[in-house]
């Protein structure tokens, strides 16, 4: 959960970490899909909450963390595709 938070906080610095192989590609990916447990019962508020990050993954212009960049807003998009399958009539 801590680096879950940390994206939440400097975005650019988890990219970064993961540029210089402080992270592998699978602990970005969790570092980003990790939610507060609060929304574990919410999927609209999960939802919400990976959009709010996918933003601060979108704002990210550094042009040397385009593959992080890129390898971010995949494993948030399929995540939150995910999270859409439990909704009622997989409604958004």
């Amino acid at each position: 959960m801590a680096l879950g938070e940390f994206s939440d906080h400097d975005m650019e610095r988890l990219l970064i970490l993961a540029n210089e192989g402080l992270l592998s590609k699978r602990e970005l990916c969790d570092a980003l899909t990790m939610l507060p447990l609060s929304l574990s019962d919410d999927p609209r508020a999960q939802l919400n909450y990976l959009k709010q990050r996918r933003a601060k993954v979108s704002h990210v212009t550094r042009q040397k963390l385009s593959v992080q960049k890129s390898e971010a807003l995949k494993a948030i998009d399929e995540f939150a595709a995910e999270v859409k399958s439990y909704l009622p009539n997989n409604s958004q």
